[in-house]
């Protein structure tokens, strides 16, 4: 095959990849953003506008930091610049603002455009909203600690109601031996009472523990 048919091939195939792209661009699920050197914005793909709730005409030639939020420290911004102003990639999470003013946590790549002569000419930003991720694990970790305590409440609950069970057993045999008469029974009753209402709170406590390590319990949390 000589040079020139290698080339007419390569042209003739150019349109079908360039139509693949645009094709894989739009139906992805992760926002693609593109910005000039200045941070314009110049495109946005269907996946930005779902989830930001911005419009391709709305954002075009505005600036990217509309999307920025209060919630993010100005060191990462700086960070961030420094790094692709210095050519390079840039990956992190940030809390973006939604056109409504809510904010969503985006697990963001950046990546510099390099002109023909290696300048920047603007920057590629692929986003991932994980805000939903991010809750699934705080929920999960808070259940975590919640069966933690409810373990540790039920372990000393046990030996709590060991140590009643020794309580309760001497006032039964001090009563038995005063033949529920004399000086100081009545104190012996309220012992008795109170440890036996305080042996009907160690047993719930106790039925923590094996309610927290139920399956399903965690499960919610996954």
């Amino acid at each position: 095959m000589t040079s020139e048919s290698t080339v007419e091939m390569k042209t003739s195939e150019a349109p079908n990849q360039l139509a693949c792209l645009v094709t894989a661009v739009a139906h992805t699920e992760e926002q693609i953003l593109i910005t000039d050197r200045a941070g314009a914005i110049q495109y946005c793909n269907p996946a930005f506008e779902r989830v930001t709730g911005y419009s391709r005409d709305e954002v075009y030639g505005e600036n990217a930091r509309i999307l920025k939020s209060d919630r993010q420290s100005p060191e990462v911004y700086a960070e961030l610049w420094s790094t692709l102003l210095a050519g390079n990639i840039w990956r992190g999470s940030l809390i973006n603002r939604k056109k409504d003013g809510s904010c969503y946590a985006a697990d963001s790549t950046i990546s510099p455009i390099l002109g023909a002569s290696g300048e920047t000419t603007g920057f590629v930003a692929i986003k991932r909203d994980i805000t939903e991720h991010l809750r699934l694990e705080r929920d999960l970790l808070e259940a975590q600690k919640l069966r933690t305590a409810a373990l540790l409440a039920a372990g000393v609950a046990h030996d709590f109601n060991n140590l009643l069970t020794v309580i309760n057993g001497y006032a039964e045999l001090l009563l038995e031996i005063s033949e529920n008469s004399g000086p100081g029974v009545e104190y012996i009753e309220e012992i008795r009472t109170a440890g036996a209402r305080a042996a009907i709170l160690a047993s719930q406590l106790m039925a923590v523990g094996p309610l927290a390590g139920r399956p399903g319990t965690e499960s919610r949390c996954q």
